[in-house]
């Protein structure tokens, strides 16, 4: 995936933390971005890929339970 802003490189980190675990946290993509409002096209392009939008991380116990 290429990254149109500058910075892309915060932005494939972000892509990366959501591929791992499937989703970001809103402090996720704060973290990373810190106009997250400047990059919100690369940000809808991860999350087209799958990657989910989640208020708080779930538990390790939830997780495996989801994938069970």
């Amino acid at each position: 995936m290429e990254f149109a802003i500058e910075g892309s490189e915060k932005l494939e980190k972000l892509k990366e933390m959501g591929e791992e675990s499937g989703f970001l946290t809103p402090d996720d993509i704060m973290s990373l971005c810190e106009r997250p409002e400047s990059t919100l096209d690369d940000i809808e392009e991860i999350l087209d890929t799958g990657v989910d939008i989640v208020e708080n991380a779930p538990v390790v116990a939830e997780l495996e339970e989801a994938s069970t």
